[in-house]
């Protein structure tokens, strides 16, 4: 399929918005007649104005309405499924239930649009050993190649911490469409900041915020926030921007149970020092049908079947997503009562000494791909048999 980017902030290390960006209708419907020539393959897209409206000087092109239009004919155009991403954003809380509308009424009028929907916020995780609010700070610069724990001693200092937070930020030779840029440049909603721990739900109370624990204490909120991550290592805290304007997850199991959504948004091999989601399939199994307490839960079997037959059925893998003879045998064996998320930490296991966000699972007995155990007692048994397909 054809999959590409409309929003303002996916850009290259130089600041420019990626190509596709501002393409005009007629170039994207270009683009569905391939995909009609083609016969097979996905549409798929981040819209402009997924994350709002955007703010003065860096306002979005495109109207979320006007995208969905744009999508829809792409769907009928081309005569191939599309998909989109959708978030609650707090600018537009309801705006994502009006999208879904317009998306049903596209859909009977011989459209096939699928909002791709997530099963928790999207949150940006901060720690000293990754990103955080102060690390262009030229006094952090000085310090950042100290082992850990030096690190995190020197920090401890309050002439060091009075230090960073008078400086400003030291920004040459950082290239601005890096992360470290944006991420030293953030204005953070600290409502939206919460603590984050390997056995965190995902759905703090609002009085678990960094905004609340600074109230409680009567400092600066990001003063709470560098005493709680420079204590101890490990220590990280995630900013919700997506999906969490009510300080609870009733509008994503509402978006979950909708008929005209799939699954997804884990973001798994994109941000991996930022962004954990691809343990969404455990945690939407443990979490979403088990473990809640703050609301209702999901069925098991419409989760499953979500994580597997809707998803395999859009994309074009018509073998697979259902155990029945003549099926392929992509199967997980799961202990239900004992599945859950393993340790959250740092692996600075890439290239270059790279760091990435991982976290474990336990429960699964079995996991086999075309019949192959690939895991066994949640443990990698070595086996490699899967192999690039097309749909």
């Amino acid at each position: 399929g054809f999959s590409t980017s409309r929003i303002l902030g996916h850009r290259s290390i130089q600041g420019e918005p990626v190509p596709g960006t501002f393409a005009n209708d007629a170039e994207v419907m270009v683009i569905a007649q391939a995909l009609k020539r083609a016969g097979k393959g996905v549409f798929q897209i981040i819209p402009s104005s997924t994350l709002g409206p955007g703010r003065e000087g860096f306002r979005e092109h495109a109207s979320l309405e006007q995208e969905i239009d744009l999508i829809a004919n792409v769907s009928r155009e081309s005569g191939r499924p599309a998909t989109f991403t959708l978030f609650q954003i707090d600018d537009w809380a309801d705006k994502w239930r009006e999208a879904i509308t317009q998306v049903k009424q596209a859909n009977r009028k011989g459209a096939n649009v699928y909002p791709q929907v997530g099963s928790r916020p999207t949150g940006l995780v901060f720690g000293m050993q990754t990103y955080h609010l102060w690390m262009l700070k030229p006094t952090f610069r000085k310090l950042r190649d100290l082992p850990l724990g030096e690190l995190l001693a020197e920090l401890r200092k309050p002439e060091v911490k009075q230090a960073i937070f008078t400086e400003t930020n030291e920004i040459d030779g950082v290239p601005v469409g890096s992360m470290e840029f944006g991420i030293a440049h953030i204005e953070p909603t600290f409502d939206n900041l919460f603590p984050l721990r390997s056995d965190s739900t995902y759905e703090p109370s609002q009085d678990e915020s960094i905004a609340s624990l600074a109230a409680e204490s009567n400092l600066s909120p990001e003063s709470v926030l560098y005493d709680y991550l420079v204590a101890e290592p490990g220590r990280m805290a995630i900013l919700f921007f997506t999906n969490y304007s009510e300080f609870n997850l009733d509008a994503v199991r509402e978006m979950q149970l909708d008929s005209e959504t799939v699954t997804g948004l884990s973001d798994a091999g994109a941000h991996v020092s930022l962004i954990f989601d691809a343990v969404n399939p455990t945690y939407q199994l443990s979490y979403w049908t088990r473990d809640r307490s703050r609301g209702q839960t999901l069925p098991l079997a419409h989760v499953i079947h979500r994580a597997t037959r809707r998803n395999a059925e859009l994309f074009g893998f018509h073998d697979r997503g259902l155990i029945a003879p003549g099926m392929r045998a992509d199967i997980n064996v799961i202990d239900y009562e004992n599945l859950g998320l393993g340790e959250l930490a740092i692996h600075n296991d890439l290239p270059s000494g790279g760091g990435r966000l991982m976290q474990g699972a336990r429960g699964y007995i079995a996991t086999l791909i075309d019949g192959v155990i690939t895991r066994r007692h949640d443990t990698d048994t070595g086996a490699r048999p899967g192999r690039l397909v097309r749909s």
